[in-house]
């Protein structure tokens, strides 16, 4: 590598995996002008003779002045400096499977003019109306859901067409993309494809700025799946010292079988999981809990990431996952004050406010109220006024759960009544009435 290359991106060119065909296997893949130097890696089971030949018809050997030759047991490394434009050829000879990577490097006075394709994904429209845009969709493609894919083609590009390529390289389909959707990126390309049923590598080619043809591979392989995880449950962070209980819909919609469920989270929160493991029918859904128990003294703001994995029991390369990245909220350690016993005034708890009454600056108009709901209480008795107005629908009890609400406010006092029913520990049904003061100065 020179020195001005150094820090600079590595494109993969090509990435073809598989069985050694019995005439050997024969890959051709152009090289553009803005590709300075250029790496072909090879493994093979057992090799019998490889043969890289460049465009103008020589065969790259050990002692060439701009090569760089490593030969191996079973493969060879080959570095190309400068590397011809054009189209470069690779013949493998043996038998068992093989892999050839290419990738090629660029000087930082080219970089700008480099194709690149640096991004690609799956993503799902979302958003306010008139406000959407696309977000990456959770885990990996499903096989039978309606698919929308963007991607970012870096560099002076023209002419750019995309496709679907198996693990050997070989064309699976044409993947119709184009610029200017509304709600993408002025150069971004955005299309709605149909997905092949295996796996698939993304492949772009065109023209660079000289006119010369590029080709550049998306690497990761991805895997169409049968199998979905969706998270179900919506809530605002994860508060220090509570239990935290986060549904997922898992749903099936291959071939009938058995599939292991597994969470990982990033913080070390996960106290349960219910079920492990579930048998589903084609089509049928079910839902798992993983319950998050955070600590009381964890610092506020830390992130967990967790993420909910499905896979067959039978073949493991039958998954998929969604993932969740949740902030630590502040305790609810507030009661409201009131009622006795203890059990009932915990009916209702507060992360905010931490007291009552609450003194606010002049020109507040709203607060952000953060109310917990314990595990007795009964969301059908619930009740809310604010400044004798009722204000019930604003909020969305479940038992175990929380939320924040946001409360209008008007100069002076404001005055917001909460009620609800639980059943205490001696199995009585009683009443947590909490009357929360907020004064703007």
């Amino acid at each position: 590598m020179i020195a001005s290359e150094i820090g600079l991106p590595q494109v993969t060119i090509s990435h073809q995996a598989g069985a050694v065909p019995s005439g050997g296997r024969d890959i051709t893949f152009p090289v553009d002008s803005a590709v300075t130097s250029l790496t072909v890696v090879v493994s093979v089971d057992s090799l019998f003779s490889l043969t890289l030949t460049r465009p103008d018809g020589t065969i790259v050997a050990p002692g060439d002045a701009d090569a760089s030759v490593t030969n191996l047991s079973v493969g060879a490394i080959y570095v190309i400096h400068p590397a011809q434009t054009g189209d470069w050829n690779l013949q493998i000879q043996g038998f068992g499977l093989y892999s050839v990577d290419v990738k090629g490097k660029t000087t930082s006075d080219l970089l700008a003019q480099f194709p690149d394709l640096h991004n690609f994904n799956f993503v799902t429209l979302t958003g306010r109306p008139a406000h959407e845009g696309f977000f990456p969709i959770q885990g990996q493609p499903v096989a039978a859901d309606p698919q929308i894919v963007v991607a970012n083609v870096a560099g002076a590009v023209n002419n750019v067409l995309f496709s679907f390529v198996s693990d050997a390289g070989d064309l699976l389909q044409l993947l119709p993309l184009a610029q200017g959707d509304p709600n993408a990126a002025p150069d971004e390309f955005v299309g709605a494809p149909l997905l092949p049923v295996e796996p698939f590598r993304v492949l772009a080619t065109g023209m660079d700025g000289s006119g010369a043809p590029f080709q550049r591979m998306y690497s990761p392989l991805f895997r169409p799946q049968t199998i979905k995880v969706t998270p179900i449950t919506v809530v605002d962070g994860l508060p220090q010292g509570q239990t935290v209980l986060l549904n997922y819909q898992v749903q099936n919609l291959g071939a009938a079988g058995t599939f292991n469920v597994a969470v990982h989270d990033s913080s070390g929160f996960l106290s349960s999981l219910t079920p492990s493991s579930l048998t589903l029918d084609t089509g049928a859904t079910a839902t798992v809990t993983a319950g998050l128990s955070v600590p009381l003294f964890v610092s506020l703001g830390t992130t967990d990431s967790i993420t909910v994995v499905a896979t067959s029991a039978i073949d493991p390369n039958f998954g998929n996952s969604a993932g969740q990245s949740l902030n630590v909220l502040p305790a609810f350690s507030f009661n409201g004050g009131g009622q006795r016993p203890t059990d009932v005034n915990l009916f209702l708890t507060y992360a905010q406010p931490t007291d009552s009454p609450v003194t606010l600056p002049v020109g507040t108009s709203a607060f952000s109220l953060m109310v917990a709901y314990s595990a007795a209480t009964i969301s059908t008795t619930f009740s809310a006024t604010l400044n004798g107005v009722d204000i019930t629908s604003s909020f969305h009890p479940q038992p175990g759960s929380f939320e924040t609400v946001t409360i209008p406010l008007q100069s002076g006092r404001n005055d917001l009544l909460l009620s609800i029913d639980g059943t205490r520990t001696d199995g009585h049904v009683a009443t947590d009435r909490d009357r929360l003061v907020f004064n703007v100065q």
